[in-house]
This record gives C-alpha cells, structure tokens and sequence, in this order.
C-alpha cells in the first residue's frame, strides 16, 4: 500500500469572530474548547487511531501544539502564508506519497468515516480524491447545520473538509491552488476562471460528476477524483454558534453511546 502522510490545518483563523459571544476570547478555532476538549483534539484523536498513517503533521502556532505533543505523536509545522504555502512547506522532499489533508475545525469526524473514504479513495487512480456527500444524509444526520449544496445531475451535494492528493501535486498546482484560494469569494472571478458554457450547465443542474472532475483535472492539470461518501462528519464544519451547540451535543451522544 502506497505511504500515507496526514497534514492537519490548524492555522488561525478570522472565522472565530462569529462565536465571540463564547465566555472566552479565542483566536484560534482549532483551540476552541468542546465539552472540555479542544476542537483539535477530536481530530487528532481520529487521525492518530488510523491504520496506515505513517506520519502525522499539525500545521498551526507552534507553542499550544507543541503543548499538545505530550498526548499525541505529531510534528508541529509554524503556520506561515496561506493554505497552499502551509501545505507545500508539509511536503518538501516528498515524492510519490499520498498526503491526507485535513481541517481541525471537524470534530465529529469519526475513524470509520475517514477509513470509508480512503477504501473508495484506493479503487481509482487520481491525483486528487475530495468527498462529496448527498444532501439527504446531511439533513438527516445534522438537520439545523446550514451547509452550501451544488445540484447536477446525480443529485444535490456537497463537499468534505478532507482531500487525498499525491505528494508530487503540490507544487505542479502551487499558482493555480493560490488564485483558486484568493478567488474563492468572487464569484465573478471564478466565473471567468471556470468559463461561462461550464457555468451555464452549472446554473441549469446540467453538469455531471464526471464533468465536474474533468474541469477540475484541466484546472489542476491533474486527475481529480470525486468520493461519494455517505458521512456527513466529514464536512460539517464548526463556522458559528449555532454550530457549536450541535457539535457539543453531538460529541456528548457519542460519548454517552460508546
């Protein structure tokens, strides 16, 4: 089996604003406390479980990780720049490896999720593996979490805060990674990127899952590969209060049922 390395985001960030009602000040949500833990904690814990990892890497302020390196055997990479910079820092003198990429800002993250997603990731040959998940078992798992879905033609969808992707495409899709990152919330902007006949099959739920890859894969000049998964952990992410109280309740279930 291919060699697997797991980088774990857990750099700053200016989202935490939208909780500030919380008792205390953070400005790290990786380091917001749930039910006692650090948000990050629970996705340590699921990663460090996993099969097959061979190393694991925690980007973020160096001194609360490093606090952290007591309890869980992870190195600790000094956040600098942006998402595509911190990950290409992770991934000096790596060739030919496959590198789990994950948020901290997940944490009902479960083993068997991340294990459904790289048993699917490994009956194809991509580059880049990113999990897509249906909006029914969304709804149906987490009905008061607002999520952002896409509609094509095999259904309505969104998508994970996890990727797969080979070690050697980091660099090969460095620029288009960054102008991808810094367009993200001009929609104007990645209209032009995407081309407008694209986005008119988009706009119509014409596009395919296929057709979606294929764009992507242009982009990135890579194969990319979309994962139906049927977890929706994997992409519910803490952005708001409303989102903190179901993760809080949620984790507590999940404690009191194991």
């Amino acid at each position: 089996m291919q060699k697997i390395r797991a980088v774990i985001l857990a750099g700053d960030e200016r989202q935490t604003q939208h909780m500030s009602d919380k008792s205390e000040k953070i400005q790290n949500k990786a380091f917001m406390k749930i039910n006692g833990k650090f948000m990050l904690q629970y996705v340590l814990e699921v990663i460090c479980s996993l099969e097959g990892i061979e190393e694991i890497l925690v980007v973020g302020p160096k001194q609360p990780l490093e606090k952290l390196q007591a309890s869980y055997d992870f190195k600790v990479v000094q956040q600098k720049g942006d998402i595509v910079d911190n990950v290409k820092a992770c991934t000096r003198g790596w060739s030919g490896e496959k590198l789990l990429i994950v948020t901290s800002d997940i944490p009902m993250i479960t083993r068997q999720s991340v294990r459904d997603f790289l048993k699917k990731a490994s009956m194809h040959t991509a580059d880049i593996y990113y999990p897509i998940i249906d909006k029914r078992s969304n709804e149906e798992m987490f009905p008061k979490v607002k999520r952002t879905y896409v509609k094509i033609k095999e259904g309505t969808f969104t998508g994970g805060n996890i990727a797969l992707i080979d070690t050697d495409c980091v660099v090969k899709c460095e620029q288009i990674g960054k102008k991808l990152v810094a367009m993200r919330k001009s929609p104007i902007k990645l209209a032009k990127l995407l081309g407008f006949r694209f986005l008119a099959k988009l706009v119509a739920n014409n596009l395919t899952i296929e057709e979606l890859e294929q764009k992507l894969g242009s982009l990135l000049d890579s194969e990319v590969k979309a994962i139906r998964s049927s977890y929706p952990q994997l992409g519910t992410d803490i952005d708001k209060e409303e989102d903190l109280k179901i993760a809080e309740t949620s984790l507590q279930k999940l404690k009191v049922g194991n």
